[in-house]
């Protein structure tokens, strides 16, 4: 889009994608933190009027709207009854031409092998013969992901996995 139109991003931490979005000319960018720490990195490039501390959508100003919304890997979080009642609340910072932007990074694959290691892991688990560790957020198929965004009545033009960047 035009790098005059302004940006809400939604649990930006420290900023990094943010920051290279300022880089490349964007200049009306919003973020949303509950971290004021995090947010610190944030007040060397944004204006101090664009960083919004506090939980969302609470902190942010009620009849302020943004043409791009973004959820750079926070949805993982949120249990599908919080990302629904998460999609509802952005739903009053946007109108009708907005653009949701969701950038995962705990998409579950859905090829037969993927799906055999978590029925292993799952079974392990409940008969205690492996300790599931910390537990680290929801995973969903990409496909779980369309239907919560369907649900919540947003129109998903486009869903992909980036197989460009190799895992860790």
């Amino acid at each position: 889009g035009s790098t005059d139109q302004s940006i809400l991003s939604i649990g930006a931490g420290l900023g990094l994608i943010e920051k290279k979005l300022f880089e490349k000319g964007y200049r009306n960018i919003f973020i949303q933190e509950v971290s004021e720490d995090a947010a610190f990195y944030s007040r060397t490039f944004l204006n101090p009027s664009n960083i919004y501390l506090g939980s969302f959508p609470e902190c942010v100003e009620s009849k302020k709207f943004f043409d791009y919304v973004l959820l750079g890997g926070i949805e993982y979080i949120f249990d599908d009854f919080q990302f629904g009642q998460l999609l509802e609340n952005i739903k009053k910072f946007i109108h009708k031409d907005s653009k949701l932007i969701i950038l995962s990074w705990s998409i579950e694959k859905e090829d037969y092998f993927s799906k055999f290691k978590i029925f292993l892991k799952e079974m392990l688990i409940k008969i205690q013969f492996l300790n599931p560790g910390q537990f680290w957020g929801y995973s969903r198929t990409l496909k779980e992901l369309v239907y919560l965004l369907t649900k919540s009545g947003f129109n998903v033009e486009k869903a992909e996995i980036d197989e460009s960047i190799n895992p860790w």
